[in-house]
């Protein structure tokens, strides 16, 4: 199975536990202010956030981020909290820089929208890995795949 097939089941069932309950919008893109700063000018972002979830909004299904939606969806989240989410296997130091990332760059990009939590939603921890997350504020999300 490849890894991004597992970060999709991995997602899919982040959001069936209804550990945070909302709107989950997948691969939103960061970094797009800064890209413009140096003269790019296109819509794409220089990074994806995996998941944002926004609490306050029920009764969405899922979507991956779109562009042509995305007025719609900054203004259905515009004032409520937002937890921004990496997914991957197993917790390790590419995921906890990744999020980091996200943490400065999508208010950057989106500073209509209050970002209430950091996460890591994974399928295998590290003990080490948990403490340093825990003591930048990032929240560790196990989640068991059958």
């Amino acid at each position: 199975m490849t890894s991004s097939i597992r970060e999709v089941d991995l997602i899919n069932a982040f959001i069936n536990s209804g550990i945070i309950k909302g709107w989950c919008i997948g691969e939103f893109p960061i970094g797009r202010r800064r890209l413009k700063q140096m003269g790019f000018d296109y819509r794409m972002g220089k990074f994806y956030i995996d998941l944002v979830c926004v609490e306050g909004v029920y009764g969405r299904k899922p979507i991956r981020f779109d562009f042509k939606f995305e007025e719609f969806i900054l203004r259905e989240a515009r004032g409520k909290p937002v937890w921004l989410l990496e997914v991957k296997r197993e917790l390790n130091a590419e995921a906890i820089g990744q999020i980091l990332i996200a943490k400065h760059l999508f208010p950057e990009d989106y500073p209509e929208l209050h970002v209430k939590g950091l996460g890591i939603v994974c399928e295998i921890t590290d003990e080490i890995l948990e403490d340093i997350c825990r003591r930048l504020g990032i929240h560790v999300f196990k989640i068991h795949l059958t």
